[in-house]
């Protein structure tokens, strides 16, 4: 679940000049998602699936190799799919924290 003291939100807070001890504070889904685009060059995002009335997500490095660097499509997609959830959530808030979560464990 979704956590604001983990490793991710403690750098968050102290690279804004955020005090911790004995506080508590509000980082919204933005304010992380903003963190990780300027910070880390990753791209969160979560879309809506009308095809099963769900969202998922994208957690993309921005330096990720384009398309047409690839020798085929098959490939692109391969290396890519790793940035796609495989998992389908039922709010966007729900997919955000998911995003989140993948994000700070596996790119970061």
């Amino acid at each position: 679940d979704f956590n604001p003291r983990s490793i991710g939100y403690i750098g968050f807070m102290e690279e804004n000049g955020l005090n911790l001890k004995n506080q508590q504070y509000l980082v919204t889904i933005a304010d992380v998602v903003m963190w990780l685009y300027e910070k880390h060059g990753i791209w969160v995002e979560a879309n809506y699936l009308p095809n099963v009335e769900k969202f998922a997500f994208i957690a993309k490095p921005l330096n990720f190799k384009k398309p047409k660097e690839f020798a085929s499509y098959r490939e692109y997609h391969n290396a890519t799919k790793q940035f796609f959830s495989t998992e389908k959530y039922e709010t966007p808030t729900e997919a955000y924290e998911a995003a989140i979560t993948y994000t700070l464990t596996n790119l970061i």
